[in-house]
Parts: structure tokens; sequence; C-alpha cells
């Protein structure tokens, strides 16, 4: 791989950790470690494909809409499930 190419990836890569660092932050779980490994390394019980993005195009060719951020659903569903389970006692009062 070309040297740009390497930076490049580690770039992306980080990007992601940053993203799921902010969820565990949102759910309260800011102390659990990261630890960035591949895909490959990953034993599952079927083979991810080398390459896979979730597309919203027939979503939006279906509806005539377009999604949200996955960040704002995330930040969304997080409330709604903290207030109305049984995850509502262990993550505290609501807008902690």
């Amino acid at each position: 791989m070309h040297d740009s190419t390497i930076r490049a990836w580690q770039l992306i890569r980080a990007m992601y950790l940053g993203e799921y660092r902010k969820i565990l932050d949102e759910a309260g779980l800011g102390l659990v470690e990261l630890v960035p490994i591949k895909s490959s390394e990953l034993e599952r019980a079927a083979r991810r494909p080398a390459y896979s993005v979730l597309g919203m195009q027939k979503f939006m060719d279906t509806t005539g809409k377009t999604m949200q951020p996955w960040q704002l659903a995330f930040s969304d569903y997080y409330k709604y499930i903290t207030t109305r389970t049984c995850l509502a006692q262990a993550a505290g009062p609501p807008g902690r």
C-alpha cells in the first residue's frame, strides 16, 4: 500500500473510533476501552463482505424523505429507551 493510502486509512479508522467513543459516552460507558481491530479479526458466524455500505437511496425513493444522521437517531433512541425500560433505573434521571 502507498504511504498516503495508509495514512488516509488510519485517519478514517480514527474518525470511526471517535464516533464509537461518542456512543459509549452517551450511554454512560465512557470508561470502556476501545481497541481497534480489523473486521477479519472478528469471529463471526457469517463472513462479512469486503465492502458493505448501508445505502439510503431505496428509502428515499420510496418515502420521499431523507434519514436523519445516525448520531442524532442514536441519541433520540437512547433517550427513549432509558426513560421507558429497565435501563431507566440504571441510567439515572432523564437529561443527566
